[in-house]
């Protein structure tokens, strides 16, 4: 299961494949299922909604109005996308409305790889071998269109590229803190002589105009896990208490399975030191910070 928040809603997928989803109100109890069809625009010229993978973006446009986002992504050609919308007011859901869609794709292997900030979807911009490009699209929730894309900090910052090593591996993360877009960039860097270096850099976006990001946070990583592995780390959130919530992915591959797991860990950045004991949480899916209130006319 995916969960997505945003102020008083959450948006729950059951899984991605069957493109099943609904927006619950935690505080009234009240949930809406989304329509399980396709857009009449959509429908006319695709393929079968069971044929495509589902991603849900949940964003809020006015006073309890809120649009979600569907990405289609088809399962066989996965650089084939579509993209939907609907509206939910106090009215209720409308059906699925198709948009136009952009050239290239975004990433929706994880929820992490998109955020909502201030009315505008900011998703991860990808080539069509599946390689991050360092772009960040931009879809407007209240005038259903799309906006300019965003350079991301590596192409803001040529010398990054420049790292003389033997192999890496990179992950890009979004995030929203305090009202500004947060890209996470996880780094594997393997050298030829010395152990693995992992580590997350946090660049904060200053002025999207120009596309002027600040690296304020290099978070040092030590997963301590032997052997072949695939490690990923992702920005949840920023917690109340000035601390980080970092979402841990390990693999570990030996000659019969893959042996996958997710913990929660907290970074607190005056002290820079990790702490997992105070969360102590293995997440078997996803996880999304709520934060509305809990507290409703019918439980006053």
């Amino acid at each position: 299961m995916e969960v997505r928040t945003n102020l008083n809603l959450v948006c729950a997928t059951e899984h991605r494949g069957s493109g099943c989803a609904s927006v619950n109100d935690p505080a009234t109890g009240v949930t809406h299922a989304l329509p399980r069809n396709m857009a009449a625009e959509t429908k006319s010229h695709a393929r079968p909604l069971r044929e495509y993978s589902a991603m849900f973006v949940l964003g809020i446009v006015d006073t309890e109005v809120y649009k979600v986002l569907r990405i289609l992504t088809d399962a066989d050609r996965r650089h084939v996308q579509l993209f939907e919308v609907l509206t939910l007011d106090n009215r209720g859901l409308t059906p699925w409305r198709a948009v136009e869609g952009i050239s290239g794709h975004v990433e929706t292997n994880t929820t992490a790889s998109n955020v909502v900030i201030r009315g505008v979807v900011h998703l991860v911009a990808v080539e069509s071998g599946g390689v991050e490009n360092d772009c960040i699209a931009r879809f407007n929730l209240k005038t259903e269109e799309w906006m300019p894309s965003l350079r991301g900090p590596i192409t803001s910052h040529p010398d990054l590229n420049d790292i003389g090593i033997h192999s890496v591996l990179e992950k890009y993360s979004l995030a929203e803190v305090n009202g500004s877009l947060v890209v996470a960039r996880f780094t594997f860097q393997q050298y030829t002589v010395k152990f693995e270096d992992f580590f997350l850099d946090l660049w904060y976006l200053g002025d999207s105009e120009n596309c002027q990001w600040e690296r304020k946070y290099r978070i040092d990583l030590d997963m301590g896990i032997p052997g072949w592995f695939c490690c990923f780390a992702y920005l949840s959130s920023a917690l109340q208490d000035g601390r980080f919530l970092l979402r841990l992915c390990n693999v570990e591959e030996d000659l019969e399975e893959l042996n996958f797991e997710q913990i929660l860990v907290g970074y607190n950045p005056e002290t820079a030191t990790l702490d997992s004991k105070s969360l102590d949480v293995t997440v078997v899916g996803h996880n999304g910070v709520y934060t509305g209130s809990l507290l409703s006319v019918r439980n006053c």
